[in-house]
């Protein structure tokens, strides 16, 4: 089975660049997390070549709606990654809206924003992991017991995303 390269995108920065260059500007970094929603589904019932080129689609409409500067990468199977400078929450979750819309499959996100010197961007990471799999229950309707409705992580984004 092939599937497209991810892992990063030519003439995108690395993550190490981005977090640095936030950390000297004094802005935030906002890390996107991305999964496709039942994709197991599709490859089951349409095959691993549809899957493939759904993935294939998903990407080339995702690099092409994110700026320059972002860092794009797949982590994995249908999960991928966006790390940016400059956003945060609330544009963070604009771009994500705009990054799921518009494809062939459903796409789910979780979004984290903070300054890179007092959050780590595993922790960002880690953040952001975690509202992805919060939307995706609550999509479904199943809350777990140890998350009760309406519970936040402690965010520390203070920036606006840079204009365009």
């Amino acid at each position: 089975m092939r599937h497209p390269a991810a892992t990063s995108w030519p003439g995108r920065k690395s993550p190490r660049r981005i977090v640095a260059q936030a950390r000297r500007r004094d802005e935030t970094v906002a890390v996107i997390v991305l999964d496709f929603d039942d994709f197991k589904t599709v490859n089951d019932r349409d095959g691993h070549a549809a899957g493939d080129a759904a993935l294939a689609r998903f990407t080339a409409q995702v690099d092409h709606r994110l700026p320059p500067s972002a860092v794009f990468g797949r982590l994995g199977g249908d999960e991928f990654v966006v790390i940016l400078s400059g956003y945060d929450e609330p544009a963070a979750k604009l771009l994500a809206d705009s990054l799921v819309d518009g494809h062939s499959v459903a796409v789910s996100y979780g979004v984290a924003a903070g300054h890179p010197v007092s959050d780590s961007p595993a922790l960002l990471f880690d953040v952001a992991d975690a509202d992805l799999y919060r939307r995706k229950r609550s999509r479904k309707g199943v809350r777990p017991a140890s998350s009760p409705a309406g519970t936040r992580h402690r965010r520390t984004s203070t920036h606006n995303a840079p204009s365009s």
